[in-house]
């Protein structure tokens, strides 16, 4: 893999240009969470059970959680990158991902037992200097370590708790 990216290949008809491809990436990633990402994405009949208790969620994810968008909720902040997130169409899309998406993406990762996944991407997001990370994400991002994912009740909970207190979102600075 090294080698199809390597910069003294780019001659070569395989070279891959990593930047491009990731900006690439993390834009359809973005796009698919907030054309994709709903609410009760897999129509259970109660938010109140922890997800071990949820009969056949396995098959329930695997009907209706796609794997293209099980990606993009899993790795999109992998793929964020300073030298493209001033675009317009990129700054969009978080946005709308984080003011509109955010409880409907935790759902997801909950759900398939990813939640670990959201501190990474989110820090990832907050290391760009045209994002401000309001204090609300913030302690999402520190409560890291005993946040227990494993019930939708409590990733709601959280989720209105946030909005209550700061209004969860990332402020991008105007231009």
């Amino acid at each position: 893999m090294e080698f199809l990216i390597d910069d003294n290949q780019k001659l070569l008809p395989f070279y891959i240009h990593s930047l491009e491809h990731n900006y690439q990436i993390a834009i359809k990633c973005l796009k698919i969470m907030n054309e994709k990402l709903k609410f009760n994405i897999c129509n259970l009949s109660s938010s109140h059970l922890s997800n071990d208790r949820i009969e056949d969620l396995d098959e329930v994810i695997a009907l209706c959680i796609p794997g293209h968008l099980f990606y993009a909720c899993i790795f999109w902040g992998d793929h964020l990158d300073e030298d493209w997130f001033s675009e317009e169409t990129s700054l969009l899309e978080l946005k709308n991902l984080i003011h509109k998406r955010f409880l409907f993406w935790l759902e997801v990762l909950s759900l398939t037992n990813m939640v670990h996944t959201a501190f990474k991407s989110l820090e990832n997001a907050a290391q760009i200097p045209i994002v401000q990370v309001k204090n609300s994400i913030l302690l999402f991002i520190s409560c890291k370590t005993n946040f227990d994912s494993n019930s939708l009740f409590k990733i709601y909970m959280l989720s209105f708790k946030m909005r209550s207190d700061l209004l969860l979102c990332f402020v991008i600075q105007s231009q």
